[in-house]
């Protein structure tokens, strides 16, 4: 019965905590960089708060934040409060959005299961088979670019085929690791972005 009262106790505080957070988050300004996350029904755990941190990080323009009303805002060490954040029930109300301000939108996946590769092989000298799917290194970016992240164990919400302008995007891997952490895809799409379009430093 103890056990319950203080978690019950940890989950209103939690709760409080994003709420005051969410109120601050008001008043954030876009980054630098136009790039916007789309975290497509996340669970309310760390990952989000992490994507945030990234995202402050690399001076990302905002995210969008599909059907999760609350999440755990601690990991993000207070960057919920400097990025813009907006909330939308459903996948296709970001889209709409997005669609509307030019947004070139890609949406994350796992990779095709990769041939037999020697460590020792060059990376341009890959089988064609595995360079057909569209990597995010191998992609040129528009500055208008958006990355959707699909839930941890469920993927994307939607069907991919009732929007045919979303491009479909994988980072590419070399182990026998089926996927990547959703923080850390997510950090890597910033990265990758921010080589490609990086603002100056001042």
């Amino acid at each position: 019965m103890a056990k319950h009262k203080i978690e019950r106790r940890c989950h209103a505080q939690s709760q409080w905590t994003f709420r005051k957070q969410r109120n601050a988050n008001r008043f954030a300004s876009p980054g630098k960089h136009a790039v916007i996350l789309v975290l497509d029904g996340l669970n309310a755990s760390h990952n989000i708060g992490k994507i945030f941190r990234s995202a402050e990080a690399f001076s990302a323009h905002s995210i969008h934040v599909i059907n999760t009303p609350y999440f755990d805002v601690a990991p993000a060490k207070g960057a919920f409060k400097h990025v813009p954040a907006s909330f939308f029930h459903t996948f296709d109300q970001s889209y709409q959005q997005l669609a509307t301000d030019g947004y070139e939108i890609y949406a994350l996946h796992p990779p095709e299961t990769p041939p037999e590769i020697s460590p020792e092989t060059p990376l341009p000298h890959l089988q064609t088979s595995y360079l057909q799917t569209n990597y995010l290194h191998t992609k040129q970016l528009p500055k208008k670019t958006a990355f959707v992240m699909g839930h941890e164990q469920n993927g994307l919400s939607f069907n991919p085929t009732q929007y045919p302008k979303i491009t479909p995007l994988s980072i590419q891997q070399f182990g026998q690791t089926e996927s990547l952490n959703v923080a850390v895809a997510a950090s890597l799409c910033l990265y990758e972005y921010t080589n490609q379009h990086a603002a100056p430093l001042n």
